[in-house]
């Protein structure tokens, strides 16, 4: 997976956050006091804290800044209602249409890279991908992100809508599901197997997320399902505590 630098804050940095800041508090103050029916639909007031908890890298602040910056312009402050009765600004408007090509650019490039990964069986490569399929649980989860806030409406609704996009949004988001996985595929074989899966915990904690993530794309076994199937429970771990080391084997060799 790409590695991405954490960002090294610098004065600069600092003193430009605190102007953004108190610029954009400004603005939602003046319209919450001419018309303060209306406070619902604008945005919280910003603060330092809050701005740098979504603050990993220098990408992330460069982005931030600018999605802060947008709300400073004429007429990002209009109002939007919706058939549901949601009501937001021009501006998060715009910022959840942002979002949502944000994630349907990144869930195209991941459901290319699915296409591609190869197949294998018993831990060696078939010499066949993926390719594409249209009904898994994968590809459909890697289709088009759609804002439809016509169907959505105001209150938790909206804001699980609101906190599941940022979320999808976030550039490490597919990394952060496989390192999810991971963990989960770990806890599993530790749950069903035991101290005698100790060694290929071991060899599975020091193995790329993405490559035991795909495992499960290119054979079926792999996947964290096999571990709850009701097979016989040592027909199972032979299984996976032989062919997990031949898989990583070859995979290593064709990543």
């Amino acid at each position: 997976m790409p590695k991405r630098s954490k960002i090294k804050w610098r004065q600069i940095d600092e003193s430009n956050l605190t102007n953004l800041v108190r610029q954009f508090n400004a603005k939602v103050g003046r319209l919450v006091k001419s018309n303060p029916d209306l406070s619902e639909a604008l945005p919280k007031r910003l603060t330092k804290a809050e701005f740098k908890e979504n603050i990993r890298t220098r990408q992330d602040y460069n982005r931030e800044v600018n999605k802060y910056k947008r709300f400073l312009r004429k007429g990002a402050e209009n109002i939007k209602e919706f058939k549901q009765g949601v009501k937001i600004t021009e501006w998060e408007k715009k910022e959840l249409d942002i979002m949502a090509r944000t994630v349907s650019n990144a869930r195209r490039r991941e459901l290319e890279r699915v296409e591609s990964v190869p197949l294998y069986d018993q831990g060696q490569p078939t010499g066949l991908t993926r390719g594409p399929r249209r009904f898994t649980q994968q590809e459909r989860e890697l289709q088009p992100k759609k804002v439809n806030l016509d169907k959505v409406s105001p209150g938790r609704e909206f804001e699980m809508f609101r906190e599941v996009l940022e979320k999808q949004a976030r550039p490490d988001y597919f990394d952060a599901r496989k390192e999810d996985y991971k963990k989960n595929y770990i806890d599993a074989l530790d749950r069903a197997f035991g101290g005698r899966a100790a060694n290929l915990i071991r060899i599975l904690e020091d193995t790329d997320a993405e490559l035991i993530y795909d495992a499960g794309l290119s054979d079926s076994d792999l996947h964290i399902d096999y571990i709850y199937d009701p097979h016989d429970e040592d027909t199972k771990f032979s299984f996976l505590n032989g062919v997990w080391p031949k898989y990583i084997e070859s995979a290593n060799e064709w990543s």
